[in-house]
């Protein structure tokens, strides 16, 4: 017989957002960099009519880092760009944060 404890992690990772624009040209990257927990081991931004972006961590930045390149045939208006996390203990969370789209000429 032995005694073994353990910890459970019930906690979704914190993410705080920041984008270096709120307004954007179709077919244009927006650099998203997200704050998360350490023990985040997924994340990604996603955006309508744009591809997955994975962030991944930048030791210059000290925080999360990744290029959203946004969809070249996206019409002017407000959109939502998903931001979502996994840790390590598979807890799940997303933020959504807003941007505004302008056709591209």
């Amino acid at each position: 017989q032995e005694t073994k404890s353990f910890v459970i992690d019930s906690h979704a990772p914190r993410l705080k957002v920041a984008l270096d624009r709120t307004t954007v040209r179709a077919g244009e990257d927006l650099v998203v960099k997200v704050a998360a927990d350490s023990d985040t081991v997924r994340l990604f931004a996603r955006m309508y009519g744009s591809q997955p972006s994975q962030l991944a961590w930048s030791p210059q930045e000290q925080t999360n880092i990744g290029k959203l390149r946004l969809g070249p045939g996206l019409a002017t208006g407000r959109y939502t760009i998903t931001i979502s996390a996994e840790d390590a203990a598979h807890n799940q969370s997303t933020v959504e944060v807003p941007i505004d789209v302008v056709e591209r000429r």
